[in-house]
Parts: structure tokens; sequence; C-alpha cells
């Protein structure tokens, strides 16, 4: 019953949901977005933003440091 159940969902979601995917954004419409549209669609919070170069600086400062260790 449980694979049943599952499969049917399964069907129901990739029948009904995920059909029209393809054609939601096509290379013309998003070529026509503006900067602010692409943003809000694609882009990142500034929050994650900040974290991810936070994260990068400390990972260049270790391998600096890991160099001068080395030598």
């Amino acid at each position: 019953m449980k694979t049943f159940v599952d499969n049917v969902c399964r069907q129901v979601i990739e029948r009904h949901l995920l059909r029209g995917l393809p054609t939601i954004f096509t290379p013309q419409d998003v070529a026509g977005f503006t900067d602010e549209e692409l943003s809000r669609v694609a882009g990142e919070r500034f929050d994650v933003v900040a974290k991810r170069k936070h994260l990068s600086d400390q990972l260049a400062m270790l391998k600096q440091g890991l160099n001068d260790l080395r030598k």
C-alpha cells in the first residue's frame, strides 16, 4: 500500500507540477529580465554572500598559514 501511494504521488507531481516547468524560464524570457528581476529570481541573500566572503577570507588565511609553516 505504501509503495502504491508513493508511486501515485510521484506520478501526480511529475504530470501536473513539473510538466510545464521547462517553459517557465525560456532563454528568451530570461534575456528580457531586468537586473532587478534576475537578482530576485536567481540572486542570493546578502547574509549568504557575506558568509561566503568571510569563509573565503578565512580559507585564504589558513592556506597562507599552512604555507608559512611548511617553509
